[in-house]
């Protein structure tokens, strides 16, 4: 009897839905990971390298959302190196989960009918892209990861966040003159006959950095075909933490 009673007094910690969560930022158009209640993150978080980190990073939807795919989704993100999330939090980026359209989120409703740049004419509008990067607000939406669910990215979280990583963490590196080289070199090789790659060294930065952490795998894809921009990356992010040390002492 004891023991019902603890494992229904679990139920109602965690699986009775909430009126509202509370979150301390006004400005987050959703509830912060650390926020979040909800018995399936409470029992996976101890499996997420830097759940910690990702936690002050991370918005869910205040409505209800597939949560495995959510979970699934902050897993990969735990693999990016605590320095470059650490200058995420330091930087007060959020990354958004959301559902529905990208334009109904309010950092992206300026976007409406208007056409992203590189697609065709009959190619799909901002309305139905599911993600953006770049800014202080990275927007992804659940359950469209991997490529061909909108998008044609090995992964949506990384790639987005990684436009946002380059804008504000390491100042614009795409237009780095030593970047520069390797992209002309070792995006065709990286990614043949993918014009968006090819024409776009933020693009590059983007998808090659996705191929560093998604896994072991992609990484080791990385280093057979773009052996520099592999380099490249390990150096950049040994100088992140290195500045992270400096920081810290």
């Amino acid at each position: 009897m004891k023991k019902k009673f603890i494992v229904f007094t679990l139920i109602l910690v965690f699986l009775i839905p909430m009126v509202k969560q509370n979150h301390s930022d006004a400005s987050i158009n959703g509830i912060l990971l650390k926020d979040f209640v909800s018995l399936t993150f409470y029992t996976s978080k101890a499996f997420i390298p830097n759940y910690h980190l990702l936690e002050e990073l991370i918005v869910l939807p205040e409505t209800s959302f597939n949560e495995n795919d959510a979970i699934e989704m902050i897993r990969r993100m735990g693999r990016v190196d605590s320095s470059i999330l650490e200058a995420l939090v330091s930087n007060h980026v959020k990354i958004t989960f959301f559902n529905g359209k990208l334009t109904d989120q309010p950092s992206a409703s300026h976007l409406k009918g208007l056409k992203p740049r590189g697609y065709s004419a009959k190619g799909p509008s901002w309305d139905d892209v599911p993600g953006i990067g770049g800014s202080k607000t990275v927007l992804v939406k659940i359950g469209h990861s991997h490529s061909g669910l909108g998008h044609g990215s090995l992964n949506l979280e990384l790639h987005e966040t990684a436009h946002t990583i380059d804008q504000h963490i390491f100042n614009m590196i795409r237009h780095d003159e030593d970047f520069h080289k390797i992209w002309r070199e070792e995006a065709p090789k990286m990614f043949p006959n993918l014009a968006y790659f090819i024409d776009y060294p933020e693009e590059y930065f983007a998808e090659a950095f996705v191929y560093y952490y998604y896994s072991n795998d992609s990484r080791e894809q990385l280093k057979q075909k773009a052996p520099l921009t592999e380099q490249f990356f390990s150096e950049l992010i040994e100088s992140i933490r290195l500045m992270n040390m400096d920081e810290q002492n």
